[in-house]
């Protein structure tokens, strides 16, 4: 029988592995091992370094797990990729740790699907802001409320 691709999850921004903690559970009871490496970006926001986060960081932090995962222990790796997940696992993977690549050179292991699920999806050198947009939260104006503004 065929082993089952480990699933390494990336989530979107502003969330943390908590919030895939079902998904993650339920895909353990079907027999996968599912891996969900804290981004950068949404962690350790009291670090005086915080603010330099930036999605290169968050890649990285993937890449490293995809490459212990590929390299050094042989696995198939499915990664699914939710909202600003898509952007950062797209940056994430190199050719190299592709499964048809590394079938061609004779090595184990690679990543065998991407999933991008509610995900973004763009075309090199396209930002988030340059195809969509400002988001309409970013117009949102605060007003004092009071007892006598509510009633």
């Amino acid at each position: 029988m065929q082993e089952l691709p480990v699933i390494l999850l990336v989530q979107g921004s502003f969330q943390s592995p908590v919030v895939y903690q079902q998904l993650a559970q339920s895909l353990y009871a079907l027999g996968f091992v599912t891996i969900h490496p804290r981004l950068p970006s949404c962690t350790n926001t009291d670090d005086p370094d915080f603010p330099k986060t930036t999605l290169v960081d968050d890649a990285l932090a993937i890449r490293l797990e995809l490459i212990l995962q590929v390299e050094y222990e042989g696995k198939t790796v499915l990664v699914a990729m939710h909202s600003y997940g898509g952007l950062v696992g797209s940056e994430a993977i190199p050719e190299d740790l592709s499964f048809t690549k590394r079938q061609s050179l004779g090595l184990p292991g690679g990543v065998v699907h991407l999933f991008y699920f509610c995900a973004f999806l763009l075309d090199k050198g396209q930002s988030v802001l340059g195809t969509f947009g400002e988001s309409p939260a970013n117009d949102v104006h605060v007003r004092e409320i009071t007892p006598l503004s509510v009633f």
